[in-house]
């Protein structure tokens, strides 16, 4: 019961907005929004957690949305628990030693790790195809990619505007009283900071 008193709110807006991402997504993906347009919700929802609260919150919730990717995908289960993890920590560490996190830098971290996530998504086809006896080449698969890369970051960077403006006004810590991802209780207790 102390738990849901202590996270209550954490688990209740991070399941709306990963359950409502992830459904956003996959309805308007190809359908209403071409495949090439339509931003990896998921990923910028990840990114922006880990910058703004820190890699607990970007952790879990990478494993999290990892999971219903994978689910819904229906790729090997775990691959993007995996990769949503490492992208939710990346984004914890990536420019910490920042004062204070601002919105410029969460964008870059939206574009650095859409880039890194298209990269490795390249090299995980190219070692494990998804059907076994297709096979790519490497540069084919690069030349694929490489024409939606950079749509597909830019797409990403815009859309991480609206989500971060949902995480400050709407987010999962009271206003004034967000993580900064720096949790550093064994060297004296909680750092705090305002976005």
């Amino acid at each position: 019961m102390r738990f849901l008193k202590k996270h209550g709110r954490q688990i209740l807006v991070y399941s709306i907005y990963i359950i409502s991402l992830t459904v956003f997504q996959f309805a308007l993906s190809g359908w209403l929004v071409p495949i090439s347009y339509m931003p990896d919700l998921v990923l910028i929802l990840v990114v922006v957690c880990g910058s703004f609260f820190g890699s607990d919150d970007g952790m879990i919730i990478g494993i999290l949305a990892g999971f219903l990717r994978d689910m819904m995908v229906g790729r090997v289960l775990g691959l993007g628990m995996l990769l949503f993890m490492f992208a939710g920590l990346t984004a914890s560490i990536f420019l910490k030693n920042s004062i204070r996190r601002n919105p410029l830098l969460t964008i870059i971290q939206v574009a650095a790790v859409s880039l890194i996530y298209e990269i490795v998504i390249v090299i995980l086809t190219f070692l494990f195809p998804m059907l076994p006896d297709q096979v790519y080449s490497f540069d084919m698969l690069i030349n694929l990619r490489y024409s939606d890369a950079l749509r597909k970051i830019l797409v990403n960077v815009v859309a991480a505007v609206p989500i971060m403006f949902l995480l400050h006004y709407a987010g999962p810590y009271r206003r004034g009283q967000q993580r900064t991802g720096m949790e550093d209780e064994g060297e004296g207790g909680h750092a705090w900071h305002k976005i």
